[in-house]
């Protein structure tokens, strides 16, 4: 059987396509087993090297990883039966050392280096990029959608009775989620219990929406119908006072905080 999955990474666009699973037997009463086999391509059609793919069965246990070859392909021995196949592959690293006109005429006179320094694939990603922004129909697009999620997850919120709890705050394209207690202060515990339903419900989420050109009017649709009952579960938590008692897990903690 052939069939076609895709899938986004920052810069970077992955197909798995042609994936062809064949079972076989070995003797009376063993499992039947059977190998699969793909090729991943960028959005470009080109072949995709050190992609994870992973396979995985029913409960999203990870039963098989495997990594592309230079040439894009994959093969895996697996037992027969049905899975999901997900794709992941890194985008293309890019940065720029920058400063005052004064400072910057020192690099003219040291030598400066790094890791990637001889790098030039990653310059050509950022070109192409730098090119579909000109087009005038990326930022447009960011704004468009991330309004369509910040009002939608406002609106929810309000219908749930959390207005005053929760809001998604922000310019569209670059959205934060606020959680407060009955205090007006943060509360993590709030945030954790929203994170830990919008995640059983497939939509990973850490505390804000941070849109990109491939989001779709379906991908907000997706995402919102998530966030109404993850929000009824929080309304429901804060009623009986049991936010930190519904979570299946401690509570998050910040990234930065003092030692």
């Amino acid at each position: 059987m052939k069939k076609i999955f895709r899938f986004s990474a920052p810069l970077v666009a992955l197909a798995v396509i042609a994936t062809t699973f064949v079972a076989s037997a070995y003797g009376k009463g063993t499992r039947g087993l059977g190998t699969i086999t793909g090729t991943v391509r960028d959005n470009r059609g080109l072949p995709l090297a050190g992609a994870v793919i992973q396979l995985i069965r029913q409960g999203n246990k990870v039963v098989k990883e495997t990594y592309s070859a230079a040439d894009g392909s994959f093969s895996a021995k697996i037992p027969a039966g049905r899975y999901s196949l997900k794709a992941m592959a890194n985008g293309f690293p890019v940065s720029a050392v920058v400063g005052r006109r004064d400072l910057m005429q020192v690099f003219d006179e040291i030598f400066f280096s790094f890791t990637f320094g001889g790098e030039v694939l990653s310059l050509a990603a950022a070109k192409a990029t730098i090119g579909k922004l000109r087009e005038g129909t990326v930022i447009p697009h960011l704004w468009a959608q991330g309004r369509k999620l910040q009002d939608g997850y406002n609106a929810l919120a309000t219908a749930a009775g959390l207005a005053e709890r929760t809001r998604c705050i922000g310019l569209p394209p670059r959205t934060v989620l606020t959680f407060t207690d009955r205090q007006g202060r943060d509360s993590l515990a709030m945030k954790s219990l929203f994170q830990q339903e919008v995640i059983r419900r497939g939509i990973l989420n850490a505390g804000g929406f941070n849109l990109c050109y491939r989001h779709s009017d379906a991908d907000i649709e997706r995402t919102l119908h998530a966030c109404r009952p993850a929000l009824a579960v929080l309304a429901d938590a804060l009623a009986a006072d049991d936010v930190e008692g519904r979570l299946h897990g401690p509570v998050i903690q910040p990234v930065f905080r003092r030692a």
